[in-house]
Formats: C-alpha cells, sequence, structure tokens
C-alpha cells in the first residue's frame, strides 16, 4: 500500500478543483449522450428493448472485479490512467459513430465495445472518487459535493435534453460523435489537475490482503455497511428505469425527444437539489438529506404508475430527480467522513462490484420481460425497494 502525501488547499475554488469540476462536467456530458444515442441506435437497429438492456447490462459486468482493480488505485499514481481511460473511450465512441455514420451497425461489436469500456469504467470511476475529496479542504466537503453535483447535473441535462434531439434531428452517430470529443476534453483538462503524490511504503502486502483490510473496515463500520446494501438496492431499482422510460415514450410516440426530456427533467431537478445543498440553504445531518432522499425516490417511482399521463412522469422525474440529489449528496458526506484517504480506492471498487452485480442482473431479468409486463408493475416494484431501503437505513444508523 501507498501512503498518499496530499497538497495544501486552502480554498475551495483552487486550480485544481476547478479543473476537476470542468472535467467532471465533460464526463456528464459524454455520458447522458451517450446514453440516448446508443440505448436507440441499438433500439432502431434491431427493433428489441431486450437488446438495449444487454447492452446495458455487458457494460456493467467487469465491474464485478473491481475490488481486484480497487487495490491497485490505492497503490498507483492516479493521473495516468484517469488521462489514458479517457483517450480509450473516446476512440470507442468515435467507432461506433462510424458505424452509424456508414450504416454498418453490427450488434455484436456494440456489445464488445459495451464490455470494453465498462473494463475501463471499473478502473475509471472508484479513481476518479478517490481524487476528488483531496482536491478540496475538508472544511469544504460538503459545498464541494453541492458544486460537484451542480455541475455534473447540469451539464448531464444539457446532454440528455441535447442528445435527445440530437438523435431525433441528425440521428445516433452525430450524438455519438459529440460524446467521443467531450471525453477527449475531459482528458485534456485532466492533465493539468494537480493530484497528490504517492510514496511507497518500505514493505507491500499482497493484493488479497489489500481487499481482506477493506472488507475488514466495511464490516465494522455501520455506517459503510448501510452504504454498501444502498449501492446494491438503488443499483437494482434505478436499472429498470433505463428500460421503462423508452417504452413509456414509444408508447406515447415521443420517442428519443420524449426519452430525453424525462431524463431532462430528471437531472433539472437534481441540479436544484445539489444547488440547495451548494448554496448552504439545507444544512441537515446527512443522515436526514439521507432520509428525505429516499422518500422522494420512493414516491417518484410510486408516481410512474400513471404512466399512461405524461404530466404525472415528468412530475415523477422532477421527485427523483430531488431525491437522488439528496440520498448521493449525503452519501458522498458519509463516505468521506468514515473512509480513511489510503482506502478509498478498494472501498469505492466494492461499491462498484455490487453496482455491477445488482444492475446487470436486474436488467437482464427485466429485458427477459419488458415487452410483457406493463410498466405499471414494475414501478411498484421499485418504489418498494426504495422504501425498503428507507427502513434499513433506520434500522441500521438508528
Amino acid at each position: 500500500m501507498n501512503v498518499q502525501v496530499s497538497l495544501e488547499r486552502r480554498q475551495l475554488w483552487n486550480r485544481d478543483f476547478l479543473l476537476f469540476w470542468l472535467g467532471s462536467m465533460q464526463s456528464e456530458l459524454a455520458t447522458a449522450v451517450a446514453g440516448v444515442a446508443f440505448s436507440f441506435l441499438v433500439l432502431e437497429k434491431t427493433g428489441q428493448v431486450s437488446s438495449m438492456g444487454i447492452t446495458l447490462a455487458l457494460s456493467l459486468i467487469p465491474s464485478v472485479f473491481a475490488p481486484l482493480m480497487g487495490a491497485w488505485i490505492d497503490r498507483l499514481p492516479l493521473k495516468p490512467p484517469l488521462v489514458l481511460g479517457n483517450v480509450l473511450r473516446a476512440l470507442l465512441m468515435a467507432y461506433v459513430a462510424y458505424m452509424a455514420f456508414t450504416d454498418q451497425f453490427s450488434l455484436y461489436t456494440v456489445y464488445a465495445i459495451s464490455l470494453v469500456n465498462g473494463l475501463v469504467d471499473m478502473f475509471y470511476t472508484p479513481a476518479s472518487q478517490s481524487v476528488f475529496p483531496t482536491l478540496v479542504p475538508a472544511s469544504e466537503i460538503t459545498r464541494a459535493t453541492g458544486f460537484m453535483g451542480m455541475a455534473s447535473q447540469g451539464m448531464a441535462l444539457i446532454g440528455l435534453v441535447g442528445g435527445g434531439f440530437l438523435v431525433g434531428l441528425f440521428g445516433s452517430g452525430v450524438a455519438i460523435l459529440w460524446n467521443s470529443i467531450a471525453l477527449l476534453l475531459m482528458g485534456l483538462l485532466l492533465l493539468w489537475v494537480r493530484m497528490p503524490a504517492r510514496v511507497p511504503k518500505a514493505t507491500q502486502g499482497h493484493i488479497l490482503q489489500d481487499i481482506r483490510e477493506a472488507l475488514q473496515l466495511v464490516s465494522r463500520t455501520p455506517t459503510l455497511r448501510f452504504l454498501m446494501v444502498l449501492v446494491f438496492v438503488a443499483g437494482g431499482v434505478f436499472a429498470p428505469l433505463e428500460l421503462m422510460v423508452p417504452k413509456i415514450m414509444l408508447e406515447a410516440g415521443l420517442g428519443a425527444r420524449g426519452y430525453g426530456i424525462f431524463f431532462g427533467v430528471l437531472m433539472g431537478s437534481m441540479l436544484l437539489g445539489s444547488a440547495l445543498v451548494a448554496a448552504g440553504i439545507l444544512k441537515q445531518r446527512p443522515q436526514v438529506l439521507m432520509q428525505v432522499g429516499l422518500v422522494l425516490l420512493s414516491c417518484g417511482f410510486g408516481l410512474l404508475w400513471f404512466s399512461g399521463v405524461l404530466w404525472v412522469v415528468y412530475f415523477a422525474a422532477v421527485w427523483m430527480g430531488l431525491g437522488v440529489a439528496l440520498a448521493s449528496t449525503a452519501a458522498t458526506v458519509l463516505e468521506v467522513e468514515v473512509i480513511p484517504e489510503e482506502f478509498r480506492g478498494r472501498v469505492f471498487s466494492l461499491y462498484a462490484a455490487l453496482n455491477a452485480l445488482s444492475m446487470p442482473m436486474m436488467l437482464l431479468l427485466i429485458s427477459s420481460i419488458i415487452d410483457h409486463v406493463p410498466v405499471q408493475t414494475l414501478a411498484v416494484g421499485c418504489a418498494f425497494g426504495m422504501a425498503l431501503l428507507l427502513v434499513v437505513q433506520h434500522r441500521m444508523l438508528r
């Protein structure tokens, strides 16, 4: 294990946090546009919602092995892999755009690209989560989390709405090419971010020993145990949303534009929630923010019972967005409070592995029944899952 030598941060808006903040906006833009374009490219070419679900599942499966990568994250300098990860993902998206432009679509090639993209994310996501808390003073973590949420969610709002209209007006190729450019821009910004150096210890333990230490930390920390449950259940609950919304919008005759508007409303509400935290208007303890967020999420999914009424569907997106913003902000603050800096890569990788187990299993299950089961049934199941998390939080963190 390496010792991370932190850089002194005297103010929230230092150069490194600003660059990382801008880079995160680019990442959210890329993810949002890719989500719209990729989903509807597969749906248009195959005519099957199930193929879209398999594509999403393949991108998540590699994260099952994230704990092995997490041990390396806590040992290695993080800047080179973060930059190269963005470049590789940009090249993959550029090739998908090429297939769309030349009408040479291959479903199995898309499956392979989704799998490789998942392999890159296996390292990239926990590494990025490990870097963020080192870029600001400890006293500014809550506000910094709010500002990060505002930036990423604001750019995701632009990406989702813009991506939906791009797909509707110009096709998937243009939207995916935009995704590739955004990833390259993020890699460029990360080149100028100063990240804490890591000084090797005199003796290095075995990788499996490092993972065992992380598991022991989680087992003796009630907050981390709850967050593990949160990641697993929330991943399984949100997976169906990626398939439910396209089905709702196709039945309403709106297609990609309706998809973009729904997730645009959701991200706008997330942006509002993060802004309230960043401005210091919501100062409640993270446990309270978590409770409020879970209640809003449960109600939002419940409203999808009325999937035939579009204004109710969009109102559900408002509730979900606020719920996600409050719950994710609370989770980030709790993580920074209880996870020692030298354990962050491994613990975040455990989260990624749980999410990778939960979401693909649910996606594959839902993909097999989505064409035969009413959206209302799935919505009730998701609402119940969020309510269950509220009960678990009360029992584990009381």
